[in-house]
């Protein structure tokens, strides 16, 4: 039941996040002519460094859950008849990888979304200001 929750939360974040990024992009590409070019740039530039943030740590995930996979079966295959000590093992090995990949993605969430912030707050500025400006004109 963990597993499956987890699993389902995972993609849940991942679409969601996805679609964010897709979206601020979409909006910033069809008004980055009513921007300034330095809230064009600043507001791109700090989006795509949290984007690859975001794509390092979901890279990580990627080699960890390939590694987890790998040892698993290879632990299999040197001794199928003691699978019940190879399962035990490798939960063991599990629950340290997950407690490491926690610690990175703590180090990685923080600058992702405060970076991702930055980008929306500078799109929604420039907004502002042109709006100002439409209305007072």
């Amino acid at each position: 039941l963990f597993r499956s929750e987890y699993e389902d939360g995972t993609k849940y974040t991942q679409l969601v996040l996805g679609l964010g990024y897709a979206a601020f992009f979409t909006v910033w590409s069809g008004t980055r002519d009513q921007l300034t070019r330095i809230q064009v740039v600043s507001s791109a530039g700090l989006m795509t460094i949290s984007l690859v943030a975001y794509v390092v740590f979901e890279v990580q995930q990627m080699i960890l859950r390939t590694t987890r996979l790998r040892r698993l079966t290879e632990a299999i295959a040197a001794n199928p008849a003691a699978i019940d000590s190879a399962l035990q093992q490798f939960n063991t090995w599990v629950i340290s990888s997950n407690k490491k990949a926690i610690r990175f993605w703590s180090l990685i969430l923080c600058p992702t979304i405060i970076l991702a912030v930055l980008a929306v707050m500078i799109l929604l500025y420039g907004f502002a200001v042109r709006l100002y400006h439409l209305f007072v004109s």
